[in-house]
């Protein structure tokens, strides 16, 4: 399930970015 797959990649960088800054 590529869908799913990018998803959970785009909530984990937001995330790490977020974090990050």
């Amino acid at each position: 399930m590529p869908g799913l797959s990018r998803a959970s990649t785009s909530c984990l960088m937001e995330e790490n970015v977020d974090g990050r800054d």
